[in-house]
């Protein structure tokens, strides 16, 4: 109910020219939309957050193009933030994780358009060549009609069976099976238990495998992103922020090891796991050399703007079309200035553990 009416809201502040009027007053304003994967079957329905259909990004571009936004890379907009030296709605495109649909879907269309856009990368499951284990298996209790699962050549601990009635017994397996594959399981065995999952729910490997919807680019197709001019930075290796600074050290150093030998540059530009953050680690981040964070953090940039906490705007497929042109017309970034709302993180929180990698 609360989203029917902010969208028929919306949708009287456009006809009174109120998207016209903030489009002009925050035109100076760094925009920064942050997207996922593209679905290459159904995955926007399963995680309408994390997979965007080909068709909506599209369309997503040729607004964009229309309202006059201009599209920069990342660095550019730093740079311009510090000097004050910005075209008028100066905008980045983010895409988060480096999904092999990334290289497939989005890369086709961003070049068809002529748009730069950065690519946060992880890259444990880059290294290793083989599906992201909790999405997978979250994917797999999702789009299975089966009411148990029984894992017979399992441990005890997730062998079952298990009752799968609705989505809370759903969410209890998922939890159960990625604590299992986090405490006990190296890649090969969490290759193995993923693909006895799906079998086991009766879903068909082979043809989820081959599709490789929920595998990461692997080396060469990281390369090829960078030499097609897109800006593939960091985003630690596996997935995770810790608040330790030395591991929060490993995580920025393996993923550098694994990226920089792939573009052939130094990468100092970086996006937090999941949005989630705490400024006390920024100083563990400056001391590594990074120069720029985004976070998940609704709203627009400006130069009194912290470089490690950067606003974006979490496009999805569950996001509707009124709602996206508010955000990059700032109409948005006004009503929240006019009501004073705090400043919400769109992202942290809002997936559960399968939706972070």
């Amino acid at each position: 109910m609360k989203k029917v009416i902010k969208i028929t809201v919306l949708h009287v502040l456009k006809l009174a020219g109120f998207f016209r009027l903030a489009r002009w007053i925050t035109r100076r304003k760094l925009r920064i939309l942050c997207y996922h994967g593209i679905a290459l079957r159904d995955e926007w329905q399963f995680r309408p957050t994390l997979f965007m259909r080909a068709a909506t990004f599209q369309q997503r571009l040729q607004i964009m193009k229309r309202r006059g936004c201009h599209i920069i890379p990342l660095a550019t907009a730093l740079g311009g933030l510090q000097s004050g030296d910005l075209p008028d709605l100066p905008t980045v495109l983010t895409i988060d994780d480096g999904w092999y649909s990334t290289y497939r879907a989005a890369l086709p269309i961003l070049a068809r358009f002529r748009m730069p856009a950065t690519i946060y990368v992880t890259s444990y499951y880059v290294e290793r060549n083989m599906p992201v284990f909790n999405v997978l298996t979250a994917y797999a209790l999702w789009a299975s009609p089966a009411r148990s699962l029984e894992l017979a050549n399992w441990p005890e601990r997730i062998r079952g069976p298990w009752t799968l009635a609705d989505d809370r017994d759903r969410s209890l397996v998922l939890r159960e099976l990625i604590g299992f594959a986090d405490d006990q399981c190296g890649a090969a065995d969490r290759l193995s238990l993923a693909r006895d999952i799906v079998q086991a729910l009766g879903l068909d490997w082979a043809q989820i495998d081959a599709s490789r919807s929920f595998y990461l680019m692997n080396e060469e197709e990281i390369a090829q992103m960078a030499a097609a001019g897109m800006d593939v930075q960091l985003h630690t290796h596996r997935h995770r922020f810790p608040r330790d600074a030395a591991a929060v050290e490993r995580e920025i150093k393996d993923n550098r090891f694994v990226l920089e030998r792939l573009t052939h540059r130094k990468l100092n530009h970086f996006c937090y796991p999941s949005g989630i953050y705490d400024p006390c680690q920024w100083p563990w981040l400056e001391r590594l050399g990074i120069e720029s964070a985004t976070t998940c953090r609704g709203g627009l940039n400006g130069p009194d703007t912290p470089r490690l906490e950067l606003r974006r705007f979490l496009d999805g497929e569950d996001v509707a079309l009124i709602e996206f042109e508010a955000e990059i017309d700032g109409a948005l970034e006004l009503l929240r200035r006019i009501f004073r709302r705090p400043e919400r993180n769109a992202y942290e929180g809002a997936l559960t553990d399968a939706a972070r990698l």
